[in-house]
């Protein structure tokens, strides 16, 4: 018996969480020092070759159910679909975005004390 959480199977969610645990380690090792921050680029290619790996590996055989439930058809599935792809494709723009305005600013650092010389001309008549 195959289990479905919202529709799909157990592996989606896994192949999921992979790629966000590398996509953060990816982000969070870009701003570490030189050798160590080879380790993004390493997370994101581990997570490569165990997605193919996992998409190599071959399903149970589909057992079809002797009872079937005919469902009414869905007539949204269509708008449905473009709503989720303009949410994606507005996603991969504001990680874009993020990415070039926030995390690519360079901050020079700031002297920590600021000695002002000031004249003053005092005219005492």
């Amino acid at each position: 018996m195959s289990y479905r959480i919202l529709g799909v199977g157990v592996g989606v969610f896994i192949v999921i969480a992979i790629w966000i645990c590398a996509i953060s380690f990816a982000v969070v090792f870009s701003k570490a020092k030189r050798p160590v921050s080879f380790l993004g680029a390493g997370c994101v290619l581990l997570a490569f070759l165990v997605t193919v790996i996992l998409l190599c590996i071959p399903r149970g055989t589909q057992t079809s159910d002797p009872v079937v439930d005919l469902l009414p058809p869905d007539y949204l599935f269509i708008w449905k679909c473009a709503l989720l792809a303009f949410l994606f494709i507005s996603f991969i723009i504001s990680i874009i975005l993020m990415i070039t305005e926030h995390w690519t600013v360079s901050v020079s650092a700031k002297p920590l004390k600021k000695v002002v010389r000031r004249t003053v001309i005092c005219d005492f008549n």
